[in-house]
């Protein structure tokens, strides 16, 4: 079975209570996982016992801190620089994890917005960039896993992330987001 979600950032500490009750000795992969959300995740994933890989685009120094930071308490996670947008970055997050343990999750973070103005404004290449990234690479991040999943007859979640200003807009503001 696998399981698909949608969450918020005030869904993180239930996330957190799911993850630990459940069985150890599984990979993780959180997109967008050097910072913010995504690190808070990561170390949350790791705390519970899970193997954790996660990706990030530029904050190198941010990663490594953060795969240090799990080490130092017990936790096993690995970075790998990735484009969510480039097929084989993500073909390169699938071998890194699966060398860790056997995929049991995948956490959708990666997420980007544009620069605030009236949506009127907005051009093209900023919304097929927006959607890109925040759309398009989730689905295809989740194929991935469910690919994997089949493959290996396994079960596995997918859990994805959004901001809460995808529920409460903004006047003229992240129509788009």
């Amino acid at each position: 079975m696998i399981n698909a979600t949608f969450y918020t950032y005030s869904h993180i500490n239930k996330y957190h209570e799911t993850l630990m009750q459940t069985r150890l000795e599984q990979s993780i992969i959180v997109t967008g996982g050097s910072r913010g959300i995504g690190a808070e995740i990561v170390k949350l994933c790791t705390q519970a016992g899970y193997d954790v890989c996660f990706t990030y685009q530029q904050q190198r120094d941010k990663a490594v801190a953060l795969v240090e930071h799990c080490h130092a308490h017990s936790g096993k996670a690995v970075s790998v620089q990735a484009d969510s947008n480039v097929p084989s970055d993500m073909a390169r997050v699938f071998h890194s994890a699966q060398q860790l343990s056997p995929l049991y999750g995948l956490v959708n973070n990666v997420g980007i917005t544009s620069p605030i103005q009236p949506f009127h404004l907005t051009d093209e290449a900023t919304l097929r960039h927006v959607f890109d990234v925040n759309v398009i690479s989730t689905m295809l991040m989740s194929q991935h896993a469910i690919r994997y999943w089949l493959q290996h007859q396994l079960a596995g979640n997918i859990v994805n992330i959004s901001s809460i200003a995808a529920k409460t807009g903004s006047p003229n503001e992240y129509v788009h987001y």
